[in-house]
């Protein structure tokens, strides 16, 4: 199993010979390739990334796990690499995960899920318990609610740029594809979760596809659950998932954990890792990051808010990393529920919690 083989040989720094546990064939190179066009296209873009809501070291992570799900995408079939995003906001992650899908050729679509009228009003016990130290709810109506426009400008920037590069670079790719053949990989799937997440799995399950990546970056309990309950099952054997909110908000924690209970997910076998950038160093250095097993942040958290929120109680154990993110690899296949059953449980986390 791959995702084995990397943690043996690269464990210290996930953003660092990133390739290595891979064949270096002309496939892997072209992956790498795809890496640094990604990065060189932000840059043309620098305008229109929000790294409000969208910091560099989220791109970051972002970048890194698609890389890998890409990686990991060379011997599935076509099908079997569609990418997924719920959560869209201004569009930066979003763009990052076309950039790679494009022009590696090897994801088949991409699919993109956001009302961009932010979170909606919260009515789960998980997100109404979501409060500040004066009490005030953390979740609010209309809230994180991004600039669609802004989406449109860089999906367009995307395909622009992906026809004038002759994109996709796959070594096995016999001619150049028009502005319109990339353009109609790109779904956009405007709405709420719960009214659109569940058709698109039924379609997805309709028409075999499954996913290399998924990308829950949804803040609530009740949008987190839904994203995972409905696009879990379309995980391919291999792909991965990350979760953004997970060390940020209680309510994201309960619902991942909560959905991979619901589909016999457990921590001995698919474990939850952690990405941690270093405070003392800058963003933009590889070095800042690595990758941690999440009981080793849980540990820390604790310690940390003991401690009254400082190291100074316990300065042999002090550790400056944030956490970022969590991700985990699909090793075995799900449990498969029936669409109403979803459907059930989509409508009972938008109430019950």
């Amino acid at each position: 199993m791959e995702a084995l083989i990397w943690r043996k040989v690269c464990p210290s720094n996930p953003f660092d010979h990133i390739a290595c546990g891979f064949s270096d064939d002309a496939y892997q190179g072209m992956i790498t390739r795809c890496v640094a066009e990604t990065r060189s296209l932000i840059g043309v873009v620098g305008d229109l990334i929000d790294s409000t809501m969208s910091p560099h070291e989220n791109r970051e992570a972002t970048l890194f796990l698609a890389e890998y799900a890409f990686r990991n995408a060379q011997n599935r079939a076509k099908h079997g690499n569609d990418v997924v995003e719920a959560g869209v906001a201004s569009g930066t992650s979003a763009f990052v995960m076309v950039s790679m899908a494009l022009c590696t050729g090897v994801s088949s679509s991409a699919w993109f899920f956001d009302s961009w009228e932010g979170v909606p009003a919260p009515a789960s016990a998980a997100d109404l318990a979501e409060v500040d130290q004066r009490g005030n709810g953390k979740f609010k109506k209309g809230q994180f609610k991004g600039r669609p426009g802004n989406y449109e400008r860089l999906m367009h920037a995307a395909v622009q740029h992906a026809t004038a590069q002759n994109w996709p670079l796959d070594p096995s790719n016999t001619r150049t594809l028009t502005a319109l053949e990339h353009a109609e990989r790109i779904h956009t799937m405007k709405g709420w979760f719960s009214d659109t997440m569940p058709p698109a799995a039924v379609q997805f399950a309709r028409e075999q596809r499954q996913l290399s990546f998924l990308r829950c970056d949804g803040d609530m309990y009740v949008s987190i659950y839904q994203c995972l309950i409905t696009m879990l099952p379309r995980l391919a054997v291999g792909g991965l998932v990350y979760v953004d909110d997970y060390w940020e908000f209680q309510a994201a924690r309960s619902a991942t954990d909560e959905v991979r209970q619901v589909l016999g997910i457990t921590a001995t076998h698919e474990p939850i890792w952690t990405i941690l950038r270093d405070k003392d160093a800058s963003p933009h250095h590889p070095r800042a990051y690595r990758v941690v097993d999440s009981t080793f942040v849980a540990d820390h958290k604790r310690r940390y808010q003991k401690c009254g929120g400082t190291c100074r109680c316990d300065r042999s154990n002090c550790d400056h990393s944030r956490p970022l993110s969590v991700w985990w690899q699909k090793i075995g296949e799900y449990s498969e529920l029936p669409p109403e059953r979803t459907l059930e449980l989509v409508k009972q986390a938008a109430g019950g919690g």
